[in-house]
Protein backbone atom coordinates (compact mmCIF):
# COMPACT_ATOMS: atom_id res chain seq x y z
CA UNK A 1 0.00 0.00 0.00
CA UNK A 2 1.53 3.36 -0.85
CA UNK A 3 1.60 5.59 2.25
CA UNK A 4 2.33 9.48 1.87
CA UNK A 5 3.67 11.22 4.76
CA UNK A 6 4.05 15.67 5.33
CA UNK A 7 7.60 16.17 5.83
CA UNK A 8 6.88 19.64 6.14
CA UNK A 9 8.36 22.31 8.96
CA UNK A 10 8.93 19.76 12.36
CA UNK A 11 7.89 17.21 10.27
CA UNK A 12 10.83 16.60 8.37
CA UNK A 13 12.73 15.44 11.47
CA UNK A 14 10.41 12.39 11.99
CA UNK A 15 12.66 10.95 8.83
CA UNK A 16 16.57 10.16 8.60
CA UNK A 17 17.55 10.58 4.72
CA UNK A 18 21.19 10.11 5.83
CA UNK A 19 21.52 6.19 3.94
CA UNK A 20 18.87 7.51 1.16
CA UNK A 21 20.21 7.81 -2.30
CA UNK A 22 18.83 10.75 -4.56
CA UNK A 23 18.52 9.09 -7.93
CA UNK A 24 16.50 11.65 -10.14
CA UNK A 25 17.40 14.98 -8.86
CA UNK A 26 17.73 16.60 -12.45
CA UNK A 27 19.95 20.22 -11.96
CA UNK A 28 18.10 22.41 -14.29
CA UNK A 29 18.99 26.15 -14.65
CA UNK A 30 15.71 27.40 -12.97
CA UNK A 31 14.08 25.16 -11.03
CA UNK A 32 9.96 25.46 -10.93
CA UNK A 33 8.15 26.59 -7.63
CA UNK A 34 6.42 23.16 -7.11
CA UNK A 35 8.56 19.68 -8.65
CA UNK A 36 9.16 15.90 -7.57
CA UNK A 37 12.07 13.58 -7.35
CA UNK A 38 13.01 10.02 -6.07
CA UNK A 39 15.06 8.71 -3.66
CA UNK A 40 15.86 4.99 -2.56
CA UNK A 41 15.86 4.54 1.40
CA UNK A 42 15.05 6.45 4.28
CA UNK A 43 14.46 5.65 7.54
CA UNK A 44 11.31 6.39 9.47
CA UNK A 45 12.06 7.64 12.89
CA UNK A 46 9.23 5.75 14.90
CA UNK A 47 10.87 4.81 17.89
CA UNK A 48 9.01 6.45 20.97
CA UNK A 49 12.68 7.86 22.19
CA UNK A 50 12.41 10.35 19.56
CA UNK A 51 9.53 11.94 21.61
CA UNK A 52 8.01 13.50 18.37
CA UNK A 53 5.24 16.15 18.62
CA UNK A 54 3.00 14.22 16.62
CA UNK A 55 3.27 10.83 15.82
CA UNK A 56 3.11 9.18 12.37
CA UNK A 57 -0.42 8.33 10.22
CA UNK A 58 -2.05 5.26 12.25
CA UNK A 59 -1.42 2.58 9.65
CA UNK A 60 2.32 2.93 10.27
CA UNK A 61 2.20 2.90 14.15
CA UNK A 62 5.51 0.77 14.75
CA UNK A 63 7.64 0.80 18.05
CA UNK A 64 10.18 0.86 16.53
CA UNK A 65 12.47 2.76 13.43
CA UNK A 66 11.44 1.41 10.24
CA UNK A 67 13.62 1.71 6.98
CA UNK A 68 12.32 1.60 3.89
CA UNK A 69 13.96 -0.68 1.35
CA UNK A 70 12.95 0.86 -2.04
CA UNK A 71 12.11 4.06 -4.16
CA UNK A 72 10.47 7.13 -2.97
CA UNK A 73 9.19 10.06 -4.30
CA UNK A 74 9.93 13.45 -2.42
CA UNK A 75 6.98 16.16 -4.10
CA UNK A 76 7.76 20.12 -2.91
CA UNK A 77 6.09 23.50 -3.23
CA UNK A 78 6.92 26.58 -2.88
CA UNK A 79 10.32 26.07 -3.75
CA UNK A 80 12.29 29.51 -3.90
CA UNK A 81 16.28 28.35 -3.91
CA UNK A 82 18.18 26.40 -2.43
CA UNK A 83 21.87 24.85 -3.50
CA UNK A 84 23.86 21.40 -4.34
CA UNK A 85 27.01 20.12 -3.83
CA UNK A 86 28.49 16.99 -4.60
CA UNK A 87 31.01 15.00 -3.70
CA UNK A 88 32.31 12.82 -6.65
CA UNK A 89 33.41 8.93 -5.93
CA UNK A 90 34.64 7.30 -8.71
CA UNK A 91 33.02 3.59 -9.67
CA UNK A 92 35.20 1.50 -7.74
CA UNK A 93 34.96 0.38 -3.76
CA UNK A 94 37.92 -0.07 -1.06
CA UNK A 95 38.57 -3.03 1.00
CA UNK A 96 36.54 -1.94 3.32
CA UNK A 97 33.36 -1.70 0.76
CA UNK A 98 33.28 2.01 0.61
CA UNK A 99 32.93 4.60 -2.65
CA UNK A 100 36.16 5.88 -3.27
CA UNK A 101 36.51 9.56 -3.96
CA UNK A 102 37.32 10.87 -7.64
CA UNK A 103 40.65 13.27 -7.42
CA UNK A 104 41.92 16.08 -8.78
CA UNK A 105 45.71 16.20 -9.30
CA UNK A 106 46.29 17.73 -6.54
CA UNK A 107 44.76 15.15 -4.19
CA UNK A 108 41.58 16.97 -3.38
CA UNK A 109 38.45 15.51 -3.67
CA UNK A 110 36.74 16.49 -6.89
CA UNK A 111 33.29 18.33 -6.29
CA UNK A 112 30.73 20.17 -7.94
CA UNK A 113 28.30 23.28 -7.12
CA UNK A 114 24.69 24.49 -8.09
CA UNK A 115 23.09 26.90 -6.72
CA UNK A 116 19.54 28.62 -7.28
CA UNK A 117 18.98 31.95 -6.16
CA UNK A 118 16.57 32.89 -3.55
CA UNK A 119 16.69 36.72 -3.49
CA UNK A 120 15.76 38.33 -0.38
CA UNK A 121 13.04 36.30 0.76
CA UNK A 122 11.39 36.28 4.43
CA UNK A 123 10.37 33.19 6.37
CA UNK A 124 11.95 30.65 4.17
CA UNK A 125 12.05 27.01 5.91
CA UNK A 126 15.34 25.20 4.85
CA UNK A 127 15.67 21.31 4.66
CA UNK A 128 18.77 20.19 4.50
CA UNK A 129 19.66 16.80 2.60
CA UNK A 130 23.29 15.23 3.54
CA UNK A 131 22.73 11.76 1.55
CA UNK A 132 23.76 9.90 -1.75
CA UNK A 133 23.37 10.69 -4.91
CA UNK A 134 23.07 8.45 -8.20
CA UNK A 135 24.36 11.21 -10.70
CA UNK A 136 26.57 12.42 -10.58
CA UNK A 137 27.49 9.40 -8.52
CA UNK A 138 28.66 10.90 -5.28
CA UNK A 139 27.72 12.12 -1.88
CA UNK A 140 25.85 15.40 -1.68
CA UNK A 141 24.91 18.00 0.42
CA UNK A 142 21.05 19.30 -1.26
CA UNK A 143 19.52 22.71 0.32
CA UNK A 144 15.94 23.24 -0.64
CA UNK A 145 14.56 26.74 0.66
CA UNK A 146 10.46 26.68 0.76
CA UNK A 147 8.65 29.37 1.40
CA UNK A 148 4.38 29.42 2.40
CA UNK A 149 5.12 25.45 1.05
CA UNK A 150 5.01 21.59 1.33
CA UNK A 151 7.44 18.97 1.07
CA UNK A 152 5.86 15.22 1.02
CA UNK A 153 7.17 11.50 0.94
CA UNK A 154 5.62 9.02 -0.87
CA UNK A 155 6.12 4.98 -0.34
CA UNK A 156 5.07 1.67 -0.24
CA UNK A 157 5.02 0.11 2.96
CA UNK A 158 5.69 -3.55 1.21
CA UNK A 159 9.61 -1.92 1.17
CA UNK A 160 10.00 -1.64 4.96
CA UNK A 161 11.48 -3.23 7.27
CA UNK A 162 13.13 -2.82 10.53
CA UNK A 163 16.16 -0.42 10.99
CA UNK A 164 18.20 -2.88 12.80
CA UNK A 165 17.50 -5.53 9.71
CA UNK A 166 19.08 -3.08 7.53
CA UNK A 167 21.89 -2.33 9.42
CA UNK A 168 22.78 -6.05 9.62
CA UNK A 169 24.86 -7.76 7.14
CA UNK A 170 20.63 -9.68 6.14
CA UNK A 171 19.99 -5.42 4.96
CA UNK A 172 22.72 -5.41 2.91
CA UNK A 173 20.63 -7.94 0.37
CA UNK A 174 17.94 -5.50 0.54
CA UNK A 175 19.98 -2.81 -0.79
CA UNK A 176 22.00 -4.50 -3.18
CA UNK A 177 18.88 -6.63 -4.67
CA UNK A 178 16.21 -3.49 -5.19
CA UNK A 179 19.58 -0.49 -6.06
CA UNK A 180 22.43 -2.17 -7.83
Amino acid sequence: MRHVIDITGDNFSKIDFTEATIVDFYCKNKLPSSFEFSVYGATLLMDPRWEHKEPFTAPLQKNEDMYVAGMGIIKLSGFVGGSLDVGISENSRDIYGASVWARNGDGSIVTCRKEWESGEIQNVVAYLWECGIAWPRGSCCLNLYLQGGSMTYEFDDNDLITAETYCSREGEAYYFKSYS
